[in-house]
């Protein structure tokens, strides 16, 4: 067969019935391509599908082979390789008719949906596919593609329930969109071209809005339409649709949320006449399956929108929003609800929707936006709409409410698609017979007081109407007298003339008269038969109009009636149903609930576990991050006990600033601007100088790269220069940042060295601070505002909490202070009192602190000078390497002194004993005094040699004068010298142990 058909291709390529793929052809000389296939699929796309076992099961027979009456041609997607279709591939408008007449009519109603939904939605694309490849536009195109959008419509609503594998709803609305946007170009050609008008264009119209609600290129488009389709009443109602589908409270669009509508600024939000609207019922049941896709983003528009307006501290009942928009269930609301955010609660027995709660830290009104809407259910209020109809029924026929239009100045075309399959057409109910009385509600269940009140509503509707049918009987009757009374006038009328005598005969009439007046005259006879013929057809014809009249009035009874019985069967149907959903309700929701509280606890228990390596892992984290901040303050703790006076160590290292080191540093502080005053070279400086960036990171380099040398880690090598500012947006702080060149965003600046690397960051109070950073800080800038003049207090308090912040993350900080005061007309005074008024004595922190006065003219030199003494008095905050070498050198002597042994000898002279036990207590105090602190209190006295020398004497001298320093208890034996000196030195070490460990545990 593939033989075949490279011949078939050569033969028709010669026969110019395809054009040659291999040969130019100018538009003039192109070929119109018509297909030949006279089948609903080819020949030899059945036997490869079937060979490829390709085929689907509504295409085969019982044996499981391809069934040449039931096989249809499928869609191929074109690409790249795969060669032209031949004529013999393609339908021609005949056959593909007819293929689409086996599927709306022979699949479609004898399969469920669900199940030949993916096979008619193929080969209708198939269908598309060869209109396309041959270039019709003719009727018979626009009548199948309406067919084939109506179905595309229908599956949007029937299978809005599925799942997404099993139906996906963002496909079917592409493949709908382009069966309408191909029906619009064809209703222009056809008017255009052939001066064609087709009937339902509007209804297609109608439905390519609805498509593009918010698209206003669509809506300029349908402004171009002639008058008579764009006032057509399913068009105007499709434009109503779409100004009340507009909002102003869609989110802007952002790279994870792209393609969002603009918002309409005008708009008023009007859903809830939306709802209403779509509860007409002139509203078509297609058009509401068309805008039952768009319901989850107006709910969405509606329930933001309230909640900005709802104020009230009354919470809104679910019942209330879930009737206002048309929900099916209060579950349905309730879980949209919390997919946007908003709290539901349950006030009793009925829940509530906590709208305008606002987030605790913006402070605006919270609502979340999902990154998709939820996804469109089939809704009850759509489904009352379809009146009983089959869907084939809805596909081949236009909607019922709304008459197909014909314009007058064109003809229409001679045949329509409903006049064909008028036979098939299921009988039409009405919509209104449908839906339940004006008082009901299908969409939730209502409380006892309501359906009182829909009884009331239902009863007076019949009362109303019966005593309408009760009027138009009692005309029936009164006509029916009038009729009877003319019957019996007639009758009167005839037993009149029958009494009078009868008339006699002409020749003796003439003769009687001849005798009597002579001779003849000319007279008329009288004509009595002539006469009573009017009355006779005057009688027919008032018995034919009474006949009539009779028939009309007993039709209009006969369809009163039957409207009525109709009316009352449907509130009937409405009430029971009612009552039937709120138990179902009921049981669904109990069941619904306990479902998802055995899955949440379900979920819960496996979060957990899957979780605990996390939990733990962050427990230890946090855990190892508190012990580390525990023994910074411990070892802070422990130092300062050694640097304090009532301690066991004499204090050593630097002081506290007191009140005249303060005084000395503002005087030089004013005497070093007046004197660059003095030597300034230029009385203007340029701004741009002011401005230009300054390498301060190389000054800080070139001084602090011997101290961080000297740091225990190696890691740590980094030193800090933070610059404390009231606000990032000052004019100052511009200046800084631009100053020492910090990131515009971060506010830092880091450079790294060969050796180490240096950090430059500019920050305020509420800035993040972080352990590691702290211990790195070497200097600190203190940047007053611009006028502090008045603000001393504010600038005292953010000075104080800036220490106390660096304090609490390493208390043994020190650091030198540069203070930047931008002049005023009393700025020495102010410099003169900056001291007392920011209180700097007390900060135990500052190592020293030097005042810059901000002056213009002499900025640029004087804060060079400043980093410079900033790097200079740099303060290295961590341990260094002679402080850990100090500390293991007296944990490796105190292990000596405690595993060595002093023994005396019995025979041993006194004096001789004597040398021997100073020997050992030089070696203990030597020990001591190769510490970098001073050990005083432990230092023990020599054992005093007199002559004569008494060694018992001497032993207890020397235990009170040692014990006078209450290391070592006077109970201490004196029996023996070498167990009176063990003694002695143990407990030296054993209390200096007890003290340090103290110490170390507060």
């Amino acid at each position: 067969m593939k033989q075949q058909r490279v011949e078939e291709r050569r033969q028709a390529i010669e026969q110019k019935l395809m054009p040659d793929p291999d040969a130019p052809t100018s538009l003039a000389e192109a070929i119109d391509f018509r297909g030949t296939c006279t089948s609903m699929c080819p020949e030899f796309e059945m036997v490869e599908r079937e060979l490829q076992n390709g085929l689907d099961v509504l295409e085969t027979n019982d044996d499981g082979q391809v069934d040449p009456n039931k096989a249809v041609k499928r869609y191929r997607r074109s690409a790249a390789g795969i060669e032209q279709p031949l004529p013999s591939d393609v339908r021609p408008p005949d056959v593909l008719l007819m293929t689409l007449d086996y599927l709306m009519n022979e699949i479609l109603p004898n399969h469920a949906l669900e199940r030949c939904h993916a096979f008619i939605r193929d080969r209708t694309r198939s269908i598309r596919q060869d209109f396309t490849l041959q270039n019709i536009r003719d009727v018979s195109a626009v009548e199948i593609h309406e067919r084939v959008a109506r179905f595309h419509i229908l599956s949007l609503h029937e299978l809005s329930g599925l799942d997404e594998e099993r139906f996906s709803i963002q496909q079917e609305m592409e493949q709908l969109r382009k069966v309408l946007l191909s029906l619009t170009e064809f209703y222009d050609d056809l008017r255009q071209e052939e001066k064609v008008e087709m009937p339902n264009e509007p209804e297609f119209r109608a439905y390519y809005l609805l498509c593009h609600p918010r698209d206003p290129d669509v809506a300029r488009q349908m402004q171009s339409l002639p008058p008579h389709v764009f006032r057509h009443p399913m068009l105007e109602r499709a434009r109503k649709f779409r100004g009340m589908m507009q909002r102003n409270n869609e989110i802007k669009e952002t790279p994870s949320r792209r393609n969002k509508p603009a918002n309409v600024q005008g708009s008023q939000n009007m859903y809830a006449p939306f709802f209403k609207l779509v509860a007409a019922q002139d509203t078509p049941f297609l058009m509401a399956c068309l805008l039952e896709t768009h319901f989850p983003d107006i709910r969405k528009g509606a329930l933001k929108a309230m909640n900005v307006a709802y104020h009230s501290p009354n919470d809104v009942t679910v019942a209330d929003v879930a009737a206002l928009l048309q929900y099916d269930s209060q579950d349905d609301l309730i879980t949209e609800a919390r997919l946007y955010g908003l709290q539901v609660t349950f006030n009793g027995q009925s829940p509530v929707i906590q709208f305008h709660k606002k987030h605790p830290r913006t402070k605006q009104v919270f609502f979340v936006e999902p990154l998709s809407n939820p996804k469109p259910r089939r809704s009850n209020l759509v489904e009352s709409k379809k009146g009983g109809l089959s869907l084939q029924a809805i596909v081949d026929e236009p909607p019922p409410d709304m008459a197909p239009m014909v314009s007058p100045a064109m003809p229409s075309p001679a045949v329509s698609i409903a006049s064909r399959l008028s036979a098939h057409a299921a009988p039409f109910v009405p919509p209104s017979q449908m839906l339940p009385a004006a008082g009901a509600s299908v969409q939730a269940p209502v409380d006892d007081d309501d359906q009182d009140m829909e009884n009331i509503d239902a009863w007076q509707a019949h009362v109303e109407g019966a005593r309408e049918l009760q009027k138009l009987e009692s005309e029936i009757e009164a006509f029916r007298r009038k009729i009877a009374q003319k019957e019996q006038l007639k009758q009167q009328q005839q037993q009149i003339q029958q009494q009078q005598p009868a008339p006699q005969p002409l020749a003796s009439t003439t003769s009687s008269l001849t005798s009597l007046f002579g001779a003849p005259t000319t007279t008329t006879p009288p004509a009595l038969p002539m006469a009573a013929a009017p009355r006779a057809q005057e009688a027919a014809d008032d018995a034919t109009k009474r006949d009539q009249e009779l028939a009309r009035l007993r039709g209009e009874a006969m369809a009163n009636r039957a409207r009525l019985k109709a009316q009352r069967h449907a509130e009937w149907m409405a009430h029971v149903c009612a009552r039937a959903l709120d138990t179902l309700a009921r049981d669904v929701l109990r069941e619904t609930t306990a479902n998802v509280v055995h899955d949440v606890a379900r979920q819960y228990a496996v979060l957990r576990r899957l979780t605990k390596p996390w939990v733990d892992r962050a427990r230890a984290a946090v855990a190892q991050r508190h012990a580390n901040e525990d023994a910074k303050r411990h070892h802070a703790r422990f130092t300062n006990a050694i640097y304090s006076d009532d301690a066991i160590f004499v204090p050593i290292g630097p002081q506290p600033l007191d009140n005249n080191a303060c005084k000395e540093r503002a005087a030089e502080a004013i005497y070093t601007h007046k004197l660059a005053i003095a030597n300034k070279k230029e009385d203007n400086v340029p701004a741009n100088e002011i401005w230009d960036f300054a390498p301060y990171s190389d000054i800080m380099h070139m001084y602090a790269a011997s101290k961080l040398a000297r740091l225990r880690s190696n890691n740590a090598r980094g030193c800090q220069l933070w610059i404390n500012v009231a606000n990032h947006n000052d004019m100052s702080t511009r200046w800084f940042r631009v100053k020492f060149g910090l990131h515009g965003d971060t506010h830092l600046r880091t450079t790294v060295y060969k050796d180490c690397r240096i950090t430059l960051r500019a920050l305020t109070n509420t800035d993040n601070m972080h352990g590691r950073d702290v211990d790195d800080l070497g200097a600190v800038i203190f940047s007053l505002k611009d006028n502090p003049s008045t603000q001393w207090a504010s600038e005292k308090t953010r000075l104080h909490q800036f220490f106390q912040s660096l304090t609490h993350r390493n208390p043994h900080l020190r650091v030198p202070l540069l203070i930047t005061y931008w002049p005023s007309k009393q700025w020495e005074h102010d410099v003169a009192e900056l001291h007392a008024r920011l209180d700097l004595p007390s900060l135990g922190a500052v190592a020293d602190f030097k005042i810059l006065v901000m002056d213009p003219h002499t900025i640029n030199e004087q804060m060079h000078k400043s980093i410079e003494w900033l790097a200079m008095h740099i303060e290295m905050n961590q341990p260094s390497l002679a402080v850990h070498d100090a500390r293991a050198q007296f944990r490796a002597a105190v292990g000596e002194i405690e595993r060595s042994t002093f023994f005396v000898p019995a025979s041993t002279p006194p004096h001789q004993a004597a040398a021997m036990a100073n020997a050992r207590i030089d070696a203990f105090n030597a020990f001591l005094r190769e510490m970098p602190v001073n050990w005083a209190p432990f230092v023990l006295p020599h054992l005093a040699v007199s002559h004569p020398f008494n060694l018992a004497n001497a032993s207890i001298k020397w235990l009170t004068e040692a014990s006078q320093k209450r290391i070592i208890s006077e109970q201490t034996p004196t029996q023996d010298l070498s167990d009176m000196l063990a003694c002695a030195i143990t407990q030296s070490i054993n209390e200096m142990d007890r003290r340090l460990r103290a110490l170390y545990i507060q």
